[in-house]
């Protein structure tokens, strides 16, 4: 826990620290409130304890505070993954995330597979490729060189006579 999750925790009940690291661990409310060794009649009523808990201004901060500290704890930052992707992309693969891929688990073909993907990646994202030429083909399946207002031009043709066949259509 980081000092300031701890300073966040420190005012907090007993029970109220029990049931927000039971929620952290995954439990649901209900079964939060009985793992912190509190009893409840009802499930409805154990909900209402654990609801006025939650609502309690110190817990919801320390909660709020842990939500924001395991989101930026898994989330990937884009210069994170720029730094990643660089390591893989000059094969080494010892420092990849956490470290828990070995360069002995892989051969030199998977080592050079994965940094050429790695740098295409990266080219991707920091824009170095060239962008893709996408050709448009005719009915007989020529390319065809359009520009923007020759597409728009053909584009309004074929709606133009799209609609007026199908107004031929209802007429007969």
């Amino acid at each position: 826990m980081t000092p300031e999750l701890k300073a966040l925790y420190e005012p907090l009940t007993r029970l109220q620290k029990n049931v927000c690291m039971g929620i952290i661990d995954g439990l649901n409310q209900e079964q939060a409130y009985k793992e912190a060794g509190k009893h409840a009649k009802t499930p409805e009523s154990a909900r209402a304890c654990v609801s006025q808990i939650l609502a309690n201004t110190n817990v919801k901060t320390f909660m709020s505070a842990v939500d924001q500290e395991v989101l930026s704890s898994t989330v990937m930052s884009k210069r994170e993954s720029l730094e990643e992707l660089s390591n893989v992309g000059r094969g080494d693969i010892a420092n990849f995330g956490k470290g828990e891929l070995e360069a002995s688990d892989c051969d030199t073909k998977d080592i050079l597979k994965l940094a050429l993907q790695a740098q295409k990646q990266l080219g991707d994202m920091i824009g170095w490729n060239a962008p893709a030429k996408v050709a448009t083909t005719d009915v007989e399946g020529n390319d065809v060189e359009l520009g923007n207002t020759e597409i728009a031009r053909k584009i309004l043709f074929s709606l133009e006579l799209l609609g007026s066949q199908s107004k031929e259509t209802e007429e007969t």
